[in-house]
């Protein structure tokens, strides 16, 4: 459950929303227009509840999927982290992980520039998106 004043079904509007705005600019880039266009407390909500989304789906404590400022899960099956700096990580800033959220960042075109930082054999989480199917986003509008 999303934790500010914006509800879940405000979340997935949101990101049904956003993800029109990126297919109208796609010239631009989804981090530039997601930067641009949406305001911090739209964009933090909305990686919360995909953080949320993530946890639910992918139960366990192997990988720490970090978000400044929005907030930190772990996840996967396998050993469970107990104490200290987990040996697989995951962080990225909020707009570029709802790009990958919305399918308009390929994990490996994160990872090559830099913007998505994964250490660990196991923090590779690719498979996780796009998070929202495309049917799912569309119906919330």
């Amino acid at each position: 459950m999303v934790s500010t004043s914006v509800n879940e079904k405000d979340c997935i509007r949101i990101l049904a929303l956003m993800k029109k705005e990126l297919c109208d600019n796609s010239s631009l880039g989804a981090v530039h227009v997601l930067e641009n266009a949406w305001s911090q407390s739209d964009i933090r909500a909305c990686a919360r509840l995909c953080l949320s989304e993530i946890k639910e789906r992918h139960p366990g404590k192997t990988v720490e999927v970090r978000i400044p400022y929005c907030g930190a899960i772990q996840c996967v099956q396998g050993s469970a982290h107990r104490r200290g700096t987990p040996p697989h990580v995951v962080e990225m800033s909020a707009v570029t992980f709802l790009a990958l959220c919305l399918g308009e960042l390929p994990w490996e075109q994160g990872i090559e520039e830099g913007v998505v930082m994964a250490s660990g054999t196991k923090a590779d989480i690719s498979d996780f998106f796009p998070l929202f199917s495309s049917h799912v986003l569309e119906k919330a509008i």
